[in-house]
């Protein structure tokens, strides 16, 4: 009886030695994983090396991050780009060091100035432009940078723009006009209206900006250009007028406005259709039947 007792003793005693090592194997496995404060040591973010811009490990650490990025989408941009977009003038600084270009172009045709004109750095549009950037550049989408600036409103980069050489008019299918028309910003119309830029001017398929305001439906960009003296039965290359795309948009009240400014209802493209046939929606076909639209 006493040697069973003996044993039975030496089993608890193991098994209470084995629960206190387990006890201390994780505790210390949760020190490991829960450090303290001073513990810690954290890889710097980008936002971090934004805030603290200027040192060498700050644009390196930039330039790791956005090369990994760079490597992944096949959109051909460079970080240049990046840089631009972001304001980072040390970066810039750096890459001019090391011979690039800021006139690559991105898969749309978009230049670094490009990416610093949607942002608004005006900075670094004048250190792009003193570093050899064309502010005449066309993208395929945005058109030139002017363009882009007058997409977006920016009247103060549109102004540093026009200094700097850029043409107000640009060079592409459709000028600055055109964009911020299409965007609605009338503070920029204005001023390119003062720069000299005509409300009546035709892109390449014979279409003026009012063609974009009927089709949009905004009806106060519309105003606007009548004001200034733009033609609502103006016609493109197509026989067509800014009252057919808003019929054809289903843009009711642009084409209520265009009827009570004097725009024709009842009128054919060059191939004969007329502006019903463009119509889409059956509350577009009535209002039209409804103010003498024919078939």
């Amino acid at each position: 009886m006493s040697i069973q007792r003996s044993v039975f003793i030496g089993l608890v005693m193991i098994a209470m030695a084995i629960v206190v090592v387990s006890c201390r194997s994780e505790g210390e496995s949760q020190t490991i994983e829960e450090p303290g404060p001073s513990q810690i040591i954290e890889e710097p973010s980008l936002s971090q090396t934004v805030e603290e811009p200027g040192s060498s490990q700050a644009v390196e650490t930039w330039i790791e991050a956005k090369e990994r990025r760079v490597q992944v989408v096949e959109d051909k941009q460079t970080l240049a780009h990046f840089a631009a977009a972001e304001g980072r003038m040390d970066v810039l600084e750096w890459l001019a060091t090391q011979g690039a270009d800021f006139n690559a172009k991105n898969r749309m045709y978009e230049t670094p100035m490009h990416a610093a004109v949607k942002e608004g750095h005006i900075a670094v549009i004048t250190w792009l432009k003193n570093h050899g950037a064309d502010v005449n550049a066309v993208a395929i989408d945005v058109g030139t940078p002017m363009c882009a600036a007058a997409a977006t409103g920016r009247v103060e980069v549109m102004k540093c723009l026009k200094e700097l050489g850029a043409d107000v008019d640009g060079h592409d299918i459709r000028g600055p006009m055109f964009a911020a028309v299409g965007n609605g910003h009338i503070e920029a119309m204005t001023w390119l209206k003062e720069q000299g830029v005509e409300v009546n001017a035709k892109d390449s398929s014979g279409q003026t900006p009012m063609f974009r305001a009927a089709m949009n439906g905004s009806i106060d960009v519309m105003t606007w250009l009548k004001d200034q003296g733009a033609d609502v039965n103006v016609k493109d290359k197509g026989g067509e007028t800014p009252m057919f795309l808003a019929a054809w948009r289903g843009q009711i009240a642009a084409m209520a406005w265009l009827k009570d400014q004097g725009a024709e209802v009842d009128v054919r493209n060059n191939a004969g259709r007329t502006i019903l046939t463009r119509a889409i929606r059956e509350e577009t076909k009535k209002w039209l039947l409804d103010n003498g639209a024919q078939e």
